[in-house]
């Protein structure tokens, strides 16, 4: 079983979290933890502490926000802000491409579409 857990925001379809389970990886929806309305760097924050992937589809402000961290455990975005089959599709697609890892430290996924998804290496801060 892979050390990657995935910490879906709640702008996406909590059914994510039930395909990375089915994918043998642990996951959470922000909603499912009592963590609705956290703003972006409290969801951060928590993913940090918990070493969890973040899953989102708010590119522009996570980018920025992991841009500003030395250490962080990753994230997938979905670019397109798109229906639930979508975001099922793409996510697929992200763990397809993740294959065999066990970590994402400090890289991004980010997922256009099922087809065309690219590896991110964030620097770390300074």
């Amino acid at each position: 079983m892979s050390r990657l857990r995935f910490l879906i925001d709640e702008s996406l379809t909590p059914a994510l979290a039930l395909v990375a389970r089915d994918s043998g990886y642990e996951a959470a929806h922000l909603t499912h933890l009592g963590k609705s309305g956290y703003q972006d760097h409290s969801v951060l924050h928590l993913a940090v502490q918990g070493d969890w992937t973040i899953v989102t589809n708010n590119r522009r402000d996570f980018l920025e926000l992991l841009a500003g961290e030395t250490l962080h455990p990753g994230a997938i975005i979905l670019i397109r802000q798109r229906d639930r089959n979508y975001q099922i599709d793409a996510f697929k697609a992200a763990l397809r491409f993740i294959g065999e890892r066990t970590e994402l430290v400090n890289c991004v996924i980010e997922v256009d579409e099922p087809d065309d998804i690219r590896l991110i290496a964030l620097p770390p801060a300074t």
